[in-house]
């Protein structure tokens, strides 16, 4: 009888523990294929500017860099060519400030994380419980990444309005 009663107040831990495991596992391997996708996307980036660099080019960013050859095959006076191109240096600027922020955003939510988690990996917890460091880096990103995004679509419209191999008929 007292068998019986310590059989049935167990907990059923082996099963318990792998359906823990396995959640753990997959949250983990997302997380791993996030961190490697931007791993991946730096490195691309990072091979990008120095092949800008090597060409002593204008614009180390891969963005700006971009335009502005789109630019040049475009119908610009040279004076509109030098005041884009002052543009283009101001814009190359706020997707170095974005890069930072970013950056600095991931570092303070991977301390939190080890923190309050004892994890060094980059895990998604709750907006509730974050500190307001980052909080802050967090929504300053979010605004650059949306300057960023209208500023090229900005340039994209004002240069393909320009560009005479794109013209339809």
């Amino acid at each position: 009888l007292l068998n019986d009663v310590n059989d049935k107040t167990k907990p059923k831990s082996k099963h318990l523990n792998l359906e823990t495991k396995n959640v753990v596992d997959s949250v983990s391997a997302e997380v791993q294929h996030e961190e490697m996708m931007g791993l991946k996307r730096e490195l691309h980036d990072g091979y990008k500017r120095l092949e800008l660099k090597s060409k002593k080019g204008n614009f180390t960013e891969v963005k700006a860099d971009f335009l502005w050859q789109q630019a040049l095959k475009g119908n610009f006076t040279e004076h509109e060519l030098i005041s884009l191109m002052d543009e283009l240096k101001h814009f190359e600027q706020k997707v170095k400030k974005h890069e930072h922020y970013k950056r600095e955003a991931d570092r303070a939510l991977k301390h939190y994380n080890k923190i309050v988690n004892g994890f060094g990996d980059i895990q998604k917890p709750n907006s509730e419980g974050r500190p307001p460091k980052h909080e802050h880096l967090k929504n300053k990103e979010k605004d650059l990444f949306y300057k960023v995004k209208k500023l090229y679509s900005d340039f994209a419209k004002k240069i393909g309005s320009r560009d005479q191999t794109h013209n339809e008929l």
